[in-house]
């Protein structure tokens, strides 16, 4: 399940650091992300049966206020990924050596004091425009480079048609109080759950080769000027 490299030898296979890497700094820089990440912690290891769905568990039961904590920790996560997913991006522009060089010849053309800063934990909204522009890129750059993509595309839209209450499940908004849901029905949300996992993979891997390849383009045009 792994989008085309492009034949980026050092890409193979370095994954797990890039996300080890891109949390470690979140962690480190961004206050926002170290709230998201604790609150998540803390109530995955308050309701050990989010970690049960998750992990796909076959005889799973969830009661009512389960599932809220569930919702919660969705919303939660959702919030956490897009950090993350804005630092991909940037991380693979910051990885392209030329452009770090190139970025460090500007600076004299910055403030008055000769300094030029790059705050690319809080950016301008033009420069979030462009970051989304490039998440939506690389969803259209996963669906051409990995053909598992679509499959795993078309095996969550088929699991929300055939099984509308995963919907409801997963959308705080649609939810109904009393509601509960069978084994069977869970072992589904489990397993779209998981699909969505491997779908936010490959859309990352190919979110930070983006970053890579405008890195260079911006080079490019630099050196042009």
């Amino acid at each position: 399940m792994e989008p085309n490299n492009g034949n980026i030898p050092w890409l193979d296979g370095m994954e797990a650091e890039l996300d080890n890497r891109v949390v470690q700094y979140l962690v480190n820089n961004n206050a926002e992300y170290r709230k998201l990440q604790n609150q998540v912690i803390a109530l995955l290891d308050e309701t050990p049966a989010i970690k049960e769905l998750l992990d796909e568990c076959k005889e799973l039961q969830l009661s009512e206020q389960e599932h809220r904590m569930y919702q919660e920790y969705r919303r939660l996560r959702t919030e956490r990924d897009a950090l993350e997913r804005k630092y991909l991006y940037l991380a693979g522009q910051a990885d392209m050596k030329p452009y770090v060089q190139t970025l460090q010849g500007l600076r004299q053309k910055g403030t008055a004091n000769g300094t030029y800063k790059i705050d690319h934990l809080h950016l301008e909204f033009w420069q979030m425009e462009i970051i989304n522009h490039a998440v939506e890129e690389a969803e259209k750059a996963a669906r051409r480079n990995c053909k598992e993509y679509g499959e795993i595309e078309k095996r969550i839209s088929g699991l929300y048609n055939k099984y509308p209450f995963i919907d409801s499940f997963t959308d705080k908004s649609k939810r109904k109080e009393g509601g509960t849901f069978s084994k069977e029905e869970l072992q589904k949300v489990s397993e779209c759950l998981a699909l969505e996992d491997d779908k936010r993979y490959i859309e990352q891997t190919e979110l930070y080769l983006k970053g890579i390849r405008d890195g260079y383009a911006l080079k490019k045009f630099l050196e042009s000027e």
